[in-house]
């Protein structure tokens, strides 16, 4: 009975044994797989802070970028427990391109944007509906040129490039040609509280004050330059503009005169003979009609539509006024870049 009895008891002690073996073999697959699921989920959370991170370096470019946005920049910072590190490169006056690495742990996470800033003068010649750079009755002679509609260019006198924009835009025979995602389109400014009235009615010629005013429609007559002084003058239009034969600002600067025109008509060129302006001109809601002397713009133009007769029109961009008036720097074209 007591060989019996051990014999039982050294069973029972083999199966405990193999018991407690299974359970600990279960216990250490538990815990491995809790510590592998903790080192994952520290990872995912590391990869969201990094992004984070990444993504604040973008917003600190805003501000530097705005602060001073005449070159390459770069900068770094922190974002609670993750650092960011990034660089801009200055396309030209109205973008910058900005890479931005923000970095939790040993994750790192790298996005790619574009800042850029709206201008209601970034072309030579912008119109909402089709515009037909033929060389002829319509040439660029310098500077990009745009279209919400159909844009066609059987010409090489098609400036730098050529953008139109979704959702009614195409473009024929462009040979610089960048489609955007549209329409693009400004609202014109508010008119300021302290604008004053409109000089000599309306009609300006000779030496014109600068300043901002307010007026209905304006017509530039014969030769008109602009007195001393570093102000620019601008006008808040709710009427048309007439420059037919006009000599505007011809020794200025574009940034110098700017027009904001809510009217229905730009007329240059008809019966008062060839027209210069140096200056920009905003009529988002007009018909530019060009006549048949000839028409030379250096500066900026954005009409609703343009009827165009035959004659040798040129229309030239300047950069500089792609500062003027722009609205504040905005992020556009985020991607995410791929880390190694």
């Amino acid at each position: 009975m007591l060989r019996r009895a051990r014999r039982d008891e050294q069973g029972s002690l083999v199966l405990a044994l193999a018991v407690l073996m299974i359970l600990t073999t279960l216990a250490l697959a538990v815990l491995a797989r809790s510590i592998g699921g903790l080192a994952e989920a520290r990872r995912t959370q590391d990869g969201a802070a990094a992004l984070a991170a990444a993504d604040a370096g973008l917003s600190d470019a805003v501000v530097h970028i705005g602060l001073d946005s005449t070159s390459d920049t770069s900068g770094s910072g922190t974002l609670r427990a993750a650092g960011f590190q990034w660089s801009a490169h200055r396309v030209d006056p109205a973008h910058f391109a900005v890479t931005s690495i923000g970095t939790a742990g040993a994750v790192v996470r790298t996005v790619a944007a574009t800042m850029s800033r709206p201008s209601p003068f970034a072309y030579a010649l912008f119109s909402d509906q089709d515009v037909v750079v033929d060389g002829g009755s319509v040439a660029i002679g310098s500077g990009p040129v745009g279209s919400n509609h159909a844009l066609t260019v059987p010409s090489s006198s098609a400036g730098s490039r050529q953008d139109w924009f979704s959702p009614a835009g195409s473009c024929s025979g462009c040979p610089a040609g960048n489609r955007g995602i549209g329409p693009w389109r400004l609202a014109l400014p508010d008119t300021p509280a302290g604008a004053l009235p409109c000089p000599n009615g309306g009609t300006l010629t000779g030496v014109v004050p600068r300043g901002e005013y307010t007026c209905g429609s304006v017509t530039f007559q014969g030769a008109v330059t602009l007195e001393p002084g570093t102000e620019p003058l601008v006008l808040h239009l709710t009427g048309d503009v007439v420059l037919d034969g006009a000599n505007v600002n011809a020794a200025g600067a574009a940034s110098d005169i700017r027009v904001f025109a809510a009217g229905s008509g730009v007329w240059m060129a008809g019966g008062g003979g060839a027209t210069t302006f140096v200056g920009a001109i905003d009529a988002p809601s007009a018909r530019l009609v060009l006549g048949d002397a000839a028409v030379d713009v250096s500066g900026a133009v954005t009409v609703g539509s343009i009827a165009a007769r035959p004659g040798s029109h040129s229309f030239s961009h300047d950069d500089a006024l792609d500062d003027v008036d722009a609205g504040g720097w905005s992020v556009a074209d985020w991607h995410q870049l791929a880390n190694s």
